[in-house]
């Protein structure tokens, strides 16, 4: 059966999940978070570009249509003639854009009735609805999609068992560990109970004192070993579990901070916080509930067959509450698996919304809105409580069938056993024993009706966990092609081969494009020179940070080439390119530590001199004597003790400190004052006769003022280059962008 059912882990992910649905009928199943990597879902939502360059790569052909909107449009005979599937674009009631996959009318019984299958991804559902229904909410817009001729079938999805046998690997001799030790605590349990036969048939009648002291020393005996079994037991247990978590959740983490800039782009910070609790949930499941559902089927049987040697007509009444069991394993699994999926969206929407507003706590106030941002996050809060609650409902629905199933066969056992008794078909202790034994059956059962939410958890937070982990990291191709020793595109350099900065930073023929977008730049060419400074002015949204990300190859380009000191980009490693490339953003990101760890950011011996160097130059020597404790100060998380010119000033000075040969400022001084700027075009004019090459991207004047060349960039072109006053003289789009400057 075709698996068209994808639900959305956001509201942002229905185009993605319709491109899955898609896929999936065609007999092609990838990770919804790959195909969001491909159609460039944003946290936004996406576009019909998008969605037609993320079919293009599943290898499927997609048309985007427009019908206009008539009194006819709900015509049986227009949907009649849709091909199968097609994307819709819709326009929800509360006025959200949303997007649905189009099956046509399927059975003859749907077709009679002139039914259309709808597949929302909101709640992975297919829906029948009439034309008229339909054409309440779809705008007309529809992206119809078919096979390309290299489309293959084929599934990039693994199963959740697969990948916990990967999860387990090296954790196999713990986990044995703790079976065994569990199996034999288990087994000691299981023989105390059978020391009440003994003590009841015949301790007690024939008073046999000196046997009664032979069960009591093998009784105090099998305890301690049952101590000492526990103790390795909980001690396996640990060890499984905290070596499992440290590679689970450090192999995560280590895992998306190589992962390209996009990825982040698309993706909000409190999702990725869920994702890691993801991990622990994982975790936690492999390392005892595992381990608890294996223990629980061997007891389960162990228990049923000594019962079953002790009286075959009592196990019959075991043996008929399995199907009562079972009933309600499945009714609560039924009901249990929606929900424990919205628990997980919901609490990461709410994490979201939690760091966000706690992160912006000054602009809040700024705008007096916190009556406003508790409104949003109480009503997240209100959604995920509302969905745990029913969550937690199942569970005790779950709970109350199955101790009543308990209780009524235990009633059951003593009630029959008690007549067998009176017919001396079996003895009183036979009859303690079997009901003794009876908890290492009901036991093991309601573990593994339980076991159902915890294995839905599990399976939910290992989907979401591995969408991430299957994702490519940032390409090297240095890597790949040290292994073998050979690079087609010419010699690899080495770590230790430092750029000297004589080839300059040239682009050659560069195109590229943000996914479901238009292009920003096609066959674009420019060279910068070492030693100078270049300004890249323009409006917003010319291309200019897309440039300077570019250039850090924080992002892989369509086409085109980079080359440094006559080196293509494909010939360094990434690492050492961006040692050799320095940026400084506008929204300078510091880090939790003092000032020194944040100039020195990762050098585990700050060179002292040179952090003095470079804060004489910018001008913090002031600003850092007013502190209580110098460059030893704490900032706070983010740093929040400082204001905005001083956090780029710090940023300016750990770009600096790694003494790159390129350092690319991209809006770096919007938040300087007079006298803090000049002393930061100081350094720059310094460094640049050093041998440094600098790029200044920005709008102020008095920045790009120090620039000996300045490329005006207008829809990703350069439309004017040359000097300040060679582009004030030539009267075109620079001088009247000065104009509009004020200038």
């Amino acid at each position: 059966m075709k698996k068209i059912r994808i639900r959305q882990h956001h509201i942002s992910d229905c185009g993605a999940a319709c491109l899955a649905s898609a896929s999936a009928w065609f007999g092609l199943r990838f990770p919804l978070e790959q195909i969001r990597q491909w159609s460039g879902t944003q946290t936004h939502g996406i576009s019909v570009q998008g969605i037609r360059e993320g079919a293009c790569e599943l290898g499927l052909k997609a048309a985007a249509f427009q019908r206009i909107r008539s009194a006819d449009t709900a015509d049986d005979n227009l949907f009649r003639n849709i091909p199968v599937p097609s994307v819709f674009h819709m326009i929800k009631e509360n006025g959200h854009s949303h997007f649905v996959v189009f099956y046509g009318p399927g059975r003859s019984f749907f077709r009679k009735r002139g039914k259309y299958r709808i597949m929302d991804p909101e709640d992975g559902r297919i829906h029948r609805k009439t034309p008229e229904e339909i054409t309440q909410q779809w705008t007309g817009v529809l992206v119809t999609l078919s096979r390309d001729e290299n489309f293959q079938k084929g599934s990039y999805i693994p199963g959740f068992f697969y990948r916990t046998r990967i999860l387990m690997k090296g954790e196999k001799r713990r986990f044995a560990g703790a079976l065994v030790a569990s199996l034999l605590y288990t087994f000691t349990g299981i023989v105390s109970a059978l020391f009440l036969q003994q003590i009841a048939d015949k301790v007690i009648p024939g008073r046999a004192g000196d046997f009664l002291r032979l069960m009591g020393f093998s009784m105090i005996y099998i305890a301690l070993c049952a101590m000492v079994l526990n103790m390795f037991r909980v001690r396996f247990l640990l060890k499984t579990g905290f070596s499992t978590a440290m590679r689970l959740v450090g192999g995560f983490y280590r895992h998306i901070m190589y992962l390209p800039q996009r990825f982040f782009d698309q993706r909000q910070s409190g999702e990725l916080v869920a994702r890691i609790n993801d991990a622990f949930k994982v975790s936690t499941f492999l390392s005892t509930g595992l381990l608890n559902v294996a223990l629980s089927a061997f007891t389960l049987f162990f228990s049923f067959v000594v019962m079953f040697l002790f009286n075959p007509q009592l196990s019959w009444i075991c043996i008929a509450a399995l199907p009562l069991y079972g009933a309600v394993y499945y009714l609560f699994d039924l009901r249990n698996k929606d929900t424990q999926r919205q628990i997980m969206i919901s609490q990461a929407n709410l994490e979201t919304a939690l760091v966000d507003s706690l992160r912006g706590v000054a602009q809040i106030k700024y705008s007096a809105a916190q009556e406003q941002m508790i409104d949003k996050v109480e009503g997240r809060f209100g959604t995920y409580i509302g969905h745990a609650w029913r969550g937690g409902m199942n569970q005790l629905r779950a709970a109350t069938g199955g101790d009543s199933i308990t209780r009524g066969m235990g009633l059951a056992i003593l009630w029959t056993g008690a007549v067998f008794v009176t017919r001396d078909l079996m003895s009183f202790g036979e009859l303690l024993t079997f009901y003794a034994l009876t908890a290492y059956f009901s036991a093991p059962v309601s573990e593994i009706i339980t076991f159902s939410q915890k294995y839905r958890d599990a399976r939910i937070a290992t989907e979401r966990l591995f969408e991430i982990m299957e994702l490519k990291t940032e390409e090297d191709p240095v890597l790949k092609e040290e292994k073998s020793g050979f690079s087609e595109a010419g010699t690899v350099l080495k770590e230790e081969r430092i750029c000297c900065n004589e080839g300059g930073l040239e682009i050659k023929g560069l195109s590229f494009h943000y996914p479901g977008r238009m292009p920003l730049f096609v066959n674009f060419s420019h060279t910068f020179h070492p030693g100078k400074i270049t300004g890249i002015a323009g409006e917003s949204g010319s291309g200019k940070s897309t440039l300077g990300s570019l250039l850090l190859r924080m992002y892989t380009p369509d086409g085109g080439t980079i080359i440094l000191d006559g080196k293509e980009a494909v010939c360094i490693p990434l690492n050492t390119w961006r040692r050799q490339i320095g940026i400084v953003p506008q929204k300078a990101d510091l880090f939790e530590g003092n000032i020194l760890d944040n100039i020195a950011l990762g050098d585990p011996a700050p060179d002292m001199e040179r952090v003095a160097t470079l804060c004489n130059e910018l001008g913090l020597e002031s600003f850092l004597s007013s502190l209580p404790r110098g460059i030893l100060t704490p900032i706070g998380e983010q740093g929040v003790q400082l204001s905005g010119g001083q956090r780029q000033r710090i940023a300016l000075a750990r770009t600096a400190y790694r003494n790159p040969s390129w350092i690319i400022l991209d809006e770096a001084t919007s938040s300087l004052d007079s006298t803090s700027e000049l002393h930061v075009l100081k350094a720059l004019c310094k460094w640049s006769l050093e041998g440094t090459g600098v790029i200044i991207i920005g709008h102020r004047m008095s920045t790009l003022s120090v620039a000996s060349h300045i490329l005006l960039l207008h829809e990703g072109k350069i439309a004017e280059e040359g000097s300040h006053t060679e582009l004030i003289q030539k009267k075109g789009k620079y001088a009247a962008w000065c104009r509009q400057q004020g200038l």
